[in-house]
């Protein structure tokens, strides 16, 4: 079952995505869904891919380690190839909503890229001990790179998206007092005109 569900995860999410592209913008499907495409430009259809494809990139790296480790080379030639589609999908569609996501993509698959290749080095194709030794060493450097970009990205947009909620519920109770106060005013005008209406008649039967 669970194998199922993670096969067919990319499906589901893209069709869920499409039969409500419509809705996306409404409150009760982001309640719903929002982690689908809260980072996308969920406004063109091309950019509500990118999930789909990343849960399927995930899939296919899961199925070339677990059953192909017997056979390096298509490890590295598959995960090459799956970089370079997500790369050509980036900048053809530029999914994402902001530059800077852009950019934390695009270097998140280039240092995968990166690594791959340079477990070549690890192989029997190279003898210097001491280039493996700098090599691993880089790569070691490279994660946390990718680390402690990714864990700033994290919460630099949780600090957006709490300042953009804020600023939504502020506004939000504004326009409330807002609505009220006329409410009120208006109120006190009726009241006011009916009781200048009273008083004229009052002063009439006088």
């Amino acid at each position: 079952m669970t194998a199922f569900i993670a096969f067919f995860s990319p499906i589901i999410s893209a069709i869920i995505l499409l039969r409500n592209f419509k809705k996306l913008k409404t409150l009760e499907l982001k309640n719903r869904c929002q982690t689908l495409y809260d980072v996308l430009d969920y406004h063109r259809k091309p950019a509500l891919f990118y999930f789909p494809i990343f849960f399927t990139k995930r899939l296919i790296l899961g199925v070339m380690i677990g059953f192909f480790f017997k056979f390096p080379g298509v490890q590295v030639l598959v995960i090459l190839l799956i970089s370079l589609a997500t790369h050509i999908y980036t900048f053809k569609f530029h999914p994402f909503a902001t530059t800077f996501q852009k950019l934390v993509d695009c270097f998140n698959e280039t240092s995968i890229v990166l690594s791959v290749i340079s477990l070549i080095y690890f192989s029997d194709f190279v003898l210097d001990p001491k280039l493996k030794y700098e090599l691993g060493w880089f790569i070691v450097y490279l994660l946390y790179c990718v680390l402690a970009l990714n864990i700033a990205f994290i919460i630099i947009s949780a600090i957006l998206n709490f300042l953009r909620n804020r600023r939504i519920k502020k506004l939000q109770e504004k326009r409330k007092k807002e609505r009220l106060d006329n409410m009120k005013n208006q109120h006190n005008e009726s009241n006011l005109t009916l009781i200048k209406e009273d008083s004229k008649g009052y002063q009439e039967t006088e």
